[in-house]
């Protein structure tokens, strides 16, 4: 109907909405799932190319050793910190060997009944200030301390505690990286004010380790 020549909304919203309302006739629900064929999607075989096997009967066949010996880079192309490293491994060698005669020596003018297994465990242990602390460089001495660490953690060395000699360090030879228990690492501090107490508490004149001057 039309009121003052407006349409009645209203009215035609409810005369419409009845058709929409109405149930359409012949209505069918779907029941169960869809009869369906599922293919599964087949992926793809990659085959890497295999290389042919070659006859190695006639090669000799290398150990560890000799394959770390051929991979080692030579004199010339070392690093600096594999320089140093190699330097120190030296010092070491040549000092642990001293103090090993020298304790050697000493445990033979002992009885046998005082010469105890910890004693004999400790045969060529030097001191790890008098080796590796630099009375002239606090940075060297670090330094130091850093390429011993690596030492350690191959095994090629290891790290004690003597009741007379304090903090030592010790080469070992391949016999007796065996024997020992596995590396472990651990992070020590070390202050300007440490180094100077304990090289003036051992008296280091002059460290194991030569001071290296600048390049």
């Amino acid at each position: 109907s039309m009121d003052n020549g407006l349409l009645d909304w209203i009215a035609l919203g409810k005369e419409a909405g009845a058709c929409f309302n109405a149930v359409p006739s012949h209505v069918q629900f779907l029941a169960g799932p869809l009869q369906a064929d599922y293919t599964p999607r087949q992926r793809p075989i990659i085959r890497r190319a295999q290389r042919p096997e070659e006859d190695d009967d006639d090669e000799e066949e290398e150990t560890p050793r000799e394959i770390v010996q051929k991979q080692a880079p030579s004199g010339n192309h070392l690093s600096a910190v594999e320089r140093h490293i190699l330097s120190l491994t030296k010092i070491l060698q040549k000092e642990c060997s001293r103090q090993q005669k020298r304790d050697l020596e000493e445990l033979q003018g002992q009885p046998l009944e005082e010469t105890t297994n910890h004693k004999r465990q400790r045969v060529g242990q030097i001191s790890l200030i008098k080796c590796l602390f630099d009375p002239q460089s606090f940075t060297q001495t670090v330094e130091n301390l850093f390429h011993a660490s690596f030492l350690v953690k191959n095994g090629q060395a290891k790290l004690d505690v003597d009741e007379t000699k304090g903090p030592t360090i010790q080469l070992l030879y391949a016999n007796q990286e065996q024997q020992i228990a596995p590396p472990r690492q651990a992070i020590i501090s070390l202050t300007m004010k440490d180094w100077r107490r304990m090289v003036d508490s051992y008296q280091v004149e002059e460290s194991y380790v030569p001071h290296r001057k600048p390049s």
